[in-house]
């Protein structure tokens, strides 16, 4: 994905099945985490990586 927008759409896409919570839900965690997110897209991870990450750092 080269669309940032995009590409954090679909991690909290991601968060939100992996969380079993509503996507609005989700986004509040990813807003939460900036700071992963960001640095996941500077790095380029994918959203499925970068959503790893933020589980791993809530858990």
């Amino acid at each position: 994905m080269n669309n940032y927008s995009e590409w954090e759409t679909a991690v909290v896409q991601q968060l939100a099945e992996s969380m079993e919570i509503s996507y609005s839900d989700a986004s509040g965690v990813a807003e939460a985490q900036a700071f992963y997110i960001q640095q996941s897209w500077a790095k380029g991870l994918d959203a499925t990586d970068t959503a790893r990450k933020v589980l791993t750092e809530i858990m």
